[in-house]
């Protein structure tokens, strides 16, 4: 009997409730601030230029013995990581000054983070 008087408590929910359940859960939202819509344009650059160096690759182009040997691949690159990096400085910044809470935002700032200690990894450890 219990189970009957559950799936009538959930076929009661309607869509209004639905979207009031995930907006108090923490749903996605878009950012609000400048700042965090920026983040996110460049974490969205970041991943398209991503694609774009794997396409290259894909077509025969390889790499040399330093970063900037194979142009079609080094300038697409190095932009990539430029625009991860600028993800999470707007990002931090939107969270920190302008309040901003869309957890997009949070997960853009992470991978900024990501890209940038792996960016000082690379110049800080040893070389090859």
């Amino acid at each position: 009997m219990e189970n009957d008087e559950l799936n009538v408590r959930l076929f009661l929910l309607t869509e209004s409730d639905y979207y009031a359940i995930i907006q108090i859960n923490g749903g996605f939202n878009m950012p609000k601030t400048k700042l965090g819509k920026g983040s996110l344009i460049c974490i969205g650059l970041f991943f398209i230029l991503l694609v774009i160096v794997q396409l290259i690759v894909a077509s025969g182009q390889t790499g040399g013995e330093t970063f900037f040997d194979n142009l079609y691949i080094s300038i697409p690159m190095f932009l990539a990581g430029i625009a991860g990096v600028l993800s999470f400085v707007l990002g931090i910044i939107g969270i920190i000054k302008s309040k901003e809470r869309s957890a997009l935002v949070f997960i853009s700032s992470l991978i900024g983070l990501l890209i940038l200690v792996f960016a000082v990894g690379e110049f800080l450890g040893p070389a090859h």
